[in-house]
């Protein structure tokens, strides 16, 4: 039976260990600075859509409120593009439907029952808004 130098074997794994170990960590290291930047991408994402999302009500509730105060071609004008846009985005069928219901009231002249449409939705997109 071949005798092994104890020495040799201990240096010959430290060596192979050496090489392999900042491999293994390099590899280790960068799946998890992919998977970091997949998540700060993913959360920018979100961040600017919610951004978006906010500034569609925003001017949404911006014309409505005009068009509620002053009946004049251009804040119909306004509040028709943003009223779409509004709709398109708001995934609640309810305050969809009364997004519907102010558009028609819009053609009427009861500013009050206008304004109070008006309250109900702003209070249902600031709950959804920030429920999200």
């Amino acid at each position: 039976m071949p005798q092994v130098d104890l020495t040799i074997t201990i240096s010959v794994i430290l060596g192979i260990g050496a090489v392999i170990s900042p491999i293994f960590t390099a590899i280790i290291n960068n799946r998890h600075q992919e998977r970091m930047k997949r998540m700060e991408y993913e959360h920018q994402e979100r961040m600017d859509a919610l951004k978006h999302e906010r500034e569609v009500y925003e001017n949404y509730i911006r014309a409505a409120g005009a068009c509620v105060n002053s009946r004049t071609r251009d804040t119909f004008e306004a509040f028709g593009a943003y009223s779409s846009l509004a709709m398109y985005s708001v995934p609640d069928d309810g305050i969809r439907s009364d997004m519907e219901e102010l558009a028609r009231e819009m053609w009427n002249d009861d500013v009050r029952r206008k304004q109070s449409f008006l309250v109900k939705i702003v209070r249902e997109l600031h709950c959804f808004h920030h429920l999200r």
